[in-house]
This record gives structure tokens, C-alpha cells and sequence, in this order.
């Protein structure tokens, strides 16, 4: 069967335990259960099985009368913000019965102690059944991409000046909580590939993709699994730091779609293809679009002038775009698109020479930052995340200082990102006389590099053992000749991003496989579809992946 089918399969084979209990339900899940819930058929699935009622999980939530349990779907265990929600809607005595669908924790008690938590919130005469999740929560977005949702805020860490270097980086040496992201990761990777039948061989481009490919090779559970697995892939692991800068008319698309007009035998078979092509209509007709192209030839001329330009030029040809809410027109920037543009200079420009100059230019967009902050009526949503604060009345000059100067120790960090590589060092095309100067992301180049018929020993491309068999044979490589393992050795090639995906950079890499390697199968598994906007909250928001312990 197809990998695709299979995920898709998978999907909604997470969810039997959830139909099976939904009779008179009222079922109330996190938002990555309910992303996941969308791409396995959705609400309408449960609510077909006889649930009374499909919502978010909060501790205000209210269960209907006349619903016979509660079922708690989460994408993770019963700790912190998860668990305060539960013991919330709980404690108000309302539920009798409920049932918990949940991830198992390694060091965890099990369903019976779990049980007994959830009838200690429910009081005396409260029955609870507790179900560990088996295969993890899918969201089989198309047939080349595949997101698990549950770990949608999983970053990898910046390096930060003085700190570890890459090949130093192990899993003792991260945060706790990104530690309890990779092995969360790792366990659903081991399932997702038990389900598929894969034998895997693991390569890593990144400090963390290092750290994650290490310990899924490590995994007891995957040594046992690939020990008896017959298909083979390659999977190799890319670091989203690593990269962060990253039509046709909606008239034309209009004149397509009359053509379906009073045909309903069209209209039937081509109903979804439709309504994608009207989403898309209905988006180059939104009234920012001019400001979104606007927008993409600025990021265009950045490039140029990377090229010709010291950073200090660069963000002085920035400075005078920022203004207060007060000076901005519909077509300009605010705040939050600066940020953006700030992150795509960083990590396209690299290695920056350091200095007075470079010292007073940023000082500069930092100060005119912190004004437009400060000027905002209501901080958006995003600059709530990135300040700390809720309300314009919380925001002081001091928070926006703050928040200003932890971005440009961050934006600092991107510019290193890359320095330890050889081969993917850049992602700037400088141009010639006759040719512009260009963005060529390093997924592009890692694809490349997989395809290349001349199958060179990669070099930043690096080839992670998952034992005994593949460290003797990657030691004899080295005194005789000894073909080392390649990603492209492989009919199926899984790439996994770690902290997210962009829809161009899913097409890109089935256009390349397709065309440079026919016959190999490419899937793009990440955890989360990145935006611009969401790629700023990732690495800026104050509160990213912090220890989930608030109960």
C-alpha cells in the first residue's frame, strides 16, 4: 500500500478508541487533537457517532445536559495547562462520567493511577476510564506532507554566543522542556514508522536534527522495529533555524470557474478542486494583497542589496519604514511585518562583520521599534506574546526595550547559525553582471545534494549510526573503500523539518525529487505549517515551550 494511504489510514485509526465512546458524548480536545480531528474527517465524524457536542478544552467549558460522559482528547499526557483544564471542568461536578484519551508518559503511573486522579476531581461515585493513545495524531495534510500537530512548538535552540558548539550538543545539554519534546518526538516517529513498516536509515543537517536522529536510533523499541522491517527509507532530519528567510490573476481564475456553470455533472466532480480555486480568488482580491506584493519586491531588493551592502546600509535603508500607528497608511508596514523582514535579513546575510557602525544601526531600528510598540492602541495578539503583557496599560517603554533587545540577541544568533557548515554555509546567490543576486534555500540545496547522480559523501548531510553493523561500516570507510551510507540510497526518502514547513518548500521538494531522482517517493513530515507571522511567534514569543506545569 501506498505511504500516503497508509497515513491517511493511520489518521483516522487514532480516533477508533474516540468513535467507539461517542454515543450521548460531549468531547472537548486541545488544539492540536483538534487540527489532527480536522485532517481525519473531522467534527462531523463524531458528531455522525452520536456526539452531543465537539469543543475546545478549557476550564470553563461547559459539558450538555443529557450528555452520558466526558471524553478528554489531548495530543500529549495529563500535566500543566492540560490537567488544570480537566480538574476544572471536573471539579464543578457536573460530570459523572468521563473518559481521557491521551499520550503516554514514560515515567508516568499508567492508566490506573491517571484513573484515580480523575475520579479524585470528580468526587465519590465518579467513574473515569483512561485510554493511552497508540498510534499518534496525524495530519495527513496531502500526499507528500504530513504534520503531527502535538508538537507544533518544538524550535530548535539558537546558539547562543559562547555557548556549546553543534557537534557539542547532546541531549543533556538542552532546556528540560525541549528534552521532553524530542522524546515525545522520537515516540511518535517509532510508531509512525512501525505503522508504515520501515527500516530507516537516519542523517541529520543541524544541531538538533543530530540530537533527535541519535536518540530515534538509540530508541530500544525502534532497534526492535527495524530489526523486523523489510521496507527501506532514508530520513533525513533539517533544522528549521538553519533557514528562516523563506501567480496567476484572480480574473483569470474567475473566467475558469464560469465555466462550471449550470454543469452539475462538473460541479460534482470537480467540488473540491473548486473551492480551492475560490479560496484562492478570494484571497487575491483581499485588499492587502497589493501590500503582500509590495512586500515580496522589498524582500527582493533586500537581497540585492545584501549583496552590495555592510548590514549597517542594510537596515539604514529599513529604519525610515517603521513608523507609529498614527504615521501608517493601509500600505504600510506594522510592527509585526518589520520583525519579519528582520528575520529574513539575518538569516540571508550569515556571518555579520561586527562593529561601532553595525552597533549604532541597530540601536537605531531598536529604538524606532520600540516606539511603534508602545504607540500601538491594543498590542496585537503576536506583540502580546512577545512582550508579556495583554493590554496597552501593561506595556511600558521598559517591557518593549526588553522584548526589542532579546529579538536582536535572537536575530545575532540566526546570523550564526550556519557558521560550523561547509557545504550549506549560504543561502545568498550574491549575482554577477548579468545575473541578480538570489535566495537559494538550503532545503533546495540538501535535495540537490540527495539527487546528485554523481553521489558524492555528503558533507554537511551527516549520516547517523543506529548500530553496530553501520558504525564498522562507516569505520572502514574510512581505510578502504567502503561505500558510506547515502540518502539516496533509499525508494523512499522522508524529510523531516524540525520546527516546521512552508506549502512552497513541500512543492519545491516534490518538483526537484521528480525530476532529479524519478521513482523515488518523497514525503515532508514537519510539525507544523509555518507563516511568517508564526515563524516570528515560534522565535520570539515569550512563553515558547516553556515547562507546561501551571497545576
Amino acid at each position: 500500500m501506498a505511504v500516503p494511504e497508509v497515513l491517511r489510514q493511520l489518521s483516522r485509526r487514532a480516533w477508533e478508541p474516540a468513535l467507539a465512546r461517542a454515543h450521548r458524548a460531549a468531547f472537548l480536545m486541545d488544539a492540536p487533537s483538534a487540527e489532527a480531528l480536522h485532517w481525519a474527517g473531522g467534527a462531523g465524524e463524531l458528531l455522525a457517532a452520536g456526539a452531543l457536542a465537539v469543543s475546545a478544552l478549557s476550564a470553563e467549558a461547559a459539558v450538555p445536559a443529557g450528555a452520558a460522559r466526558a471524553v478528554f482528547v489531548l495530543s500529549g499526557t495529563l500535566r500543566g495547562g492540560a490537567a488544570a483544564a480537566v480538574r476544572g471542568v471536573l471539579e464543578r461536578g457536573a460530570v459523572r462520567h468521563c473518559v481521557l484519551l491521551c499520550g503516554d508518559e514514560a515515567d508516568g503511573g499508567g492508566a490506573a493511577e491517571l484513573e484515580e486522579t480523575l475520579r479524585r476531581w470528580m468526587g465519590e461515585g465518579g467513574r473515569a476510564e483512561v485510554l493511552l493513545r497508540g498510534p499518534p495524531l496525524l495530519a495527513p495534510v496531502s500526499a507528500e506532507l504530513c504534520l503531527l500537530p502535538a508538537l507544533a512548538a518544538l524550535l530548535p535552540p539558537l546558539p547562543g554566543p559562547g555557548g556549546p558548539g553543534p557537534a557539542e550538543v547532546g541531549l543533556g545539554a538542552l532546556p528540560a522542556e525541549v528534552r521532553a519534546a524530542v522524546r515525545a518526538l522520537v515516540g511518535e516517529l517509532d510508531s509512525l514508522f512501525t505503522a508504515l513498516g520501515l527500516r530507516e536509515e537516519s542523517f541529520a543537517v543541524g544541531a538538533l536534527s543530530r540530537v533527535v536522529a541519535a536518540e530515534l536510533a538509540s530508541y530500544a523499541s525502534a532497534r526492535n522495529r527495524r530489526r523486523a522491517a523489510t521496507s527501506k527509507a532514508s530520513v533525513i532530519f533539517v533544522d528549521r533555524t538553519l533557514d528562516l528567510a523563506g501567480r496567476v490573476t484572480p480574473e483569470q481564475l474567475s473566467s475558469y470557474i464560469q465555466l462550471f456553470r449550470n454543469n452539475l455533472k462538473a460541479l460534482e466532480n470537480h467540488c473540491g478542486l473548486l473551492q480551492l480555486v475560490l479560496a484562492t480568488v478570494q484571497t487575491l482580491k483581499h485588499p492587502q494583497t497589493s501590500k503582500w506584493d509590495n512586500f515580496l519586491a522589498f524582500e527582493r531588493l533586500l537581497l540585492q542589496t545584501i549583496g552590495e551592502s555592510e548590514m549597517p546600509s542594510v537596515l539604514n535603508q529599513l529604519l525610515p519604514m517603521i513608523k507609529s500607528y498614527n504615521e501608517r497608511t493601509k500600505d504600510d508596514y506594522a510592527c509585526e511585518d518589520f520583525l519579519v523582514l528582520l528575520i529574513y535579513i539575518y538569516s540571508v546575510v550569515g556571518e555579520i562583520k561586527g562593529g561601532k557602525e553595525l552597533d549604532i544601526a541597530e540601536e537605531k531600528v531598536k529604538r524606532a521599534l520600540v516606539k511603534a510598540i508602545c504607540d500601538e492602541p491594543e498590542p496585537s495578539p503576536l506583540l502580546q506574546k512577545i512582550t508579556g503583557c495583554d493590554s496597552s496599560l501593561n506595556l511600558t517603554s521598559q517591557k518593549a526595550t526588553d522584548a526589542v533587545d532579546s529579538i536582536f540577541r535572537s536575530l545575532r544568533d540566526i546570523a550564526r547559525v550556519r557558521l560550523h557548515m561547509k557545504q550549506f554555509h549560504s543561502i545568498h546567490n550574491p549575482g554577477s553582471n548579468t545575473h541578480q543576486a538570489s535566495y537559494k534555500p538550503l532545503l533546495k540545496q540538501v535535495v540537490e545534494e540527495v539527487c546528485n547522480p554523481d553521489r558524492p559523501d555528503p558533507v554537511d548531510i551527516e549520516h547517523i549510526s543506529s548500530g553496530l553493523t553501520d558504525l564498522l561500516k562507516t569505520g572502514f570507510s574510512m581505510f578502504m573503500k567502503v561505500n558510506r551510507p547515502h540518502p539516496g540510497d533509499h525508494p523512499l526518502l522522508i524529510i523531516f523539518m524540525v520546527g516546521g514547513v512552508s506549502v512552497s518548500e513541500v512543492k519545491m521538494v516534490k518538483d526537484l525529487v521528480a525530476t532529479r531522482k524519478p521513482g523515488t517517493q518523497v514525503i515532508v513530515l514537519s510539525s507544523v505549517l509555518l507563516t511568517p507571522h508564526s515563524a516570528v511567534e515560534l522565535l520570539f514569543a515569550s512563553d515558547r515551550l516553556q515547562p507546561d506545569a501551571r497545576i
